[in-house]
């Protein structure tokens, strides 16, 4: 490996590493107000339409709420499997940008 080549490697490693570890502090200091603030919305969202469903109010498809779910995570399983092949052309920054945002994350 030339010098040329190594410097462009470890530039790529320290760059991709140090993002990583910014956006998973940063996800990490988010990511509580965040949650909480879904949580609380999804439960003053789901709990009226469970006592409408009981009332006999509103009647929920469960199969074709599966279905939108199954249909939701082969379309991600897609993209990913779309995604991977020009990640893995960039695996030094993207391999230390995953360990950053790891590293970033753990930070308290």
């Amino acid at each position: 490996m030339d010098q040329a080549t190594l410097a462009t490697f470890a530039t790529q490693v320290g760059v991709g590493g140090a993002s990583g570890f910014l956006v998973g502090y940063g996800i990490r200091k988010i990511a509580g107000i965040t949650l909480k603030v879904g949580a609380v919305a999804v439960t003053l969202f789901t709990i009226p339409l469970i006592g409408l469903e009981a009332l006999g109010v509103l009647k929920v498809d469960y199969e074709a709420l599966a279905a939108l779910f199954e249909n939701s995570l082969t379309r991600v399983a897609e993209f990913a499997a779309s995604v991977t092949p020009g990640l893995l052309r960039m695996f030094p920054v993207t391999g230390s940008f995953g360990l950053g945002i790891v590293a970033g994350a753990m930070r308290k």
